[in-house]
Protein backbone atom coordinates (compact mmCIF):
# COMPACT_ATOMS: atom_id res chain seq x y z
CA UNK A 1 0.00 0.00 0.00
CA UNK A 2 1.50 3.30 -0.73
CA UNK A 3 0.95 6.51 0.73
CA UNK A 4 1.03 10.24 -0.31
CA UNK A 5 0.61 13.58 1.08
CA UNK A 6 0.71 15.70 -1.56
CA UNK A 7 1.59 19.36 -0.03
CA UNK A 8 2.13 21.67 -3.06
CA UNK A 9 1.32 21.31 -6.90
CA UNK A 10 5.49 21.18 -8.95
CA UNK A 11 3.97 24.68 -10.45
CA UNK A 12 4.06 25.85 -6.44
CA UNK A 13 7.11 24.43 -5.62
CA UNK A 14 8.91 26.23 -8.46
CA UNK A 15 7.43 29.39 -7.33
CA UNK A 16 8.57 29.27 -3.78
CA UNK A 17 11.75 28.13 -4.73
CA UNK A 18 12.24 30.98 -7.08
CA UNK A 19 10.93 33.55 -4.10
CA UNK A 20 13.14 32.16 -1.88
CA UNK A 21 16.44 32.75 -4.39
CA UNK A 22 15.26 36.37 -5.02
CA UNK A 23 14.85 36.96 -0.86
CA UNK A 24 18.01 35.49 -0.34
CA UNK A 25 19.48 37.91 -3.21
CA UNK A 26 17.66 40.88 -2.15
CA UNK A 27 19.15 40.55 1.49
CA UNK A 28 22.40 39.96 0.06
CA UNK A 29 22.67 42.78 -1.99
CA UNK A 30 24.49 45.71 -0.99
CA UNK A 31 21.96 48.66 -1.30
CA UNK A 32 22.29 51.67 -3.72
CA UNK A 33 21.25 55.35 -2.82
CA UNK A 34 19.81 57.34 -6.04
CA UNK A 35 22.02 59.75 -7.26
CA UNK A 36 24.86 57.90 -5.27
CA UNK A 37 26.37 55.53 -8.34
CA UNK A 38 28.82 56.91 -11.01
CA UNK A 39 29.24 53.76 -12.89
CA UNK A 40 28.08 55.05 -15.85
CA UNK A 41 28.55 58.88 -14.95
CA UNK A 42 30.99 59.96 -17.87
CA UNK A 43 28.77 58.09 -20.79
CA UNK A 44 25.65 59.80 -19.07
CA UNK A 45 27.04 63.13 -18.76
CA UNK A 46 28.46 62.88 -22.60
CA UNK A 47 25.19 62.08 -24.01
CA UNK A 48 23.63 64.89 -22.70
CA UNK A 49 25.60 67.34 -23.77
CA UNK A 50 25.88 65.95 -27.06
CA UNK A 51 21.58 66.07 -26.50
CA UNK A 52 21.29 69.90 -25.10
CA UNK A 53 24.79 70.69 -27.55
CA UNK A 54 25.44 71.41 -30.64
CA UNK A 55 24.64 68.09 -31.42
CA UNK A 56 20.80 68.34 -30.56
CA UNK A 57 20.74 71.43 -32.69
CA UNK A 58 21.87 69.67 -35.72
CA UNK A 59 19.54 66.90 -35.08
CA UNK A 60 16.25 69.33 -34.68
CA UNK A 61 16.83 70.98 -37.72
CA UNK A 62 17.89 68.35 -40.06
CA UNK A 63 14.61 67.17 -39.01
CA UNK A 64 13.12 70.45 -39.16
CA UNK A 65 14.06 70.06 -42.46
CA UNK A 66 12.85 66.94 -43.37
CA UNK A 67 9.47 68.08 -42.38
CA UNK A 68 9.80 70.92 -44.93
CA UNK A 69 10.07 68.83 -47.87
CA UNK A 70 7.87 66.43 -46.33
CA UNK A 71 5.51 69.38 -46.14
CA UNK A 72 6.00 70.73 -49.97
CA UNK A 73 5.34 67.09 -51.23
CA UNK A 74 2.15 66.85 -49.39
CA UNK A 75 2.91 63.90 -47.52
CA UNK A 76 1.35 64.33 -43.63
CA UNK A 77 0.43 67.83 -44.02
CA UNK A 78 1.35 70.32 -40.85
CA UNK A 79 2.55 67.53 -38.47
CA UNK A 80 5.17 66.68 -40.56
CA UNK A 81 6.43 70.19 -39.80
CA UNK A 82 5.32 70.42 -36.56
CA UNK A 83 6.61 67.43 -35.01
CA UNK A 84 10.43 68.37 -35.28
CA UNK A 85 9.74 71.72 -33.08
CA UNK A 86 8.13 69.60 -30.81
CA UNK A 87 10.93 66.51 -30.46
CA UNK A 88 13.51 69.27 -29.92
CA UNK A 89 11.50 70.45 -26.91
CA UNK A 90 11.10 66.83 -25.38
CA UNK A 91 14.46 66.74 -25.73
CA UNK A 92 15.68 69.27 -23.89
CA UNK A 93 12.66 68.92 -21.68
CA UNK A 94 12.82 64.95 -21.26
CA UNK A 95 16.67 65.62 -20.55
CA UNK A 96 15.84 68.31 -17.98
CA UNK A 97 13.10 66.19 -16.31
CA UNK A 98 14.93 62.68 -16.09
CA UNK A 99 18.20 64.34 -14.51
CA UNK A 100 15.66 66.17 -11.65
CA UNK A 101 13.77 62.81 -11.56
CA UNK A 102 17.45 61.08 -10.10
CA UNK A 103 19.22 64.06 -8.31
CA UNK A 104 15.84 65.02 -6.33
CA UNK A 105 16.53 65.73 -2.47
CA UNK A 106 13.82 64.84 -0.60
Amino acid sequence: MRFSVKIATREQLIFLGLMLFLSIFVALSDPVIAGTDATFKPISDRISAWLTGSLGYVIAIIAFMIGVVNAIRGERGLFSMAFPFFLSIIIVVGLTVIRGGFTAVI
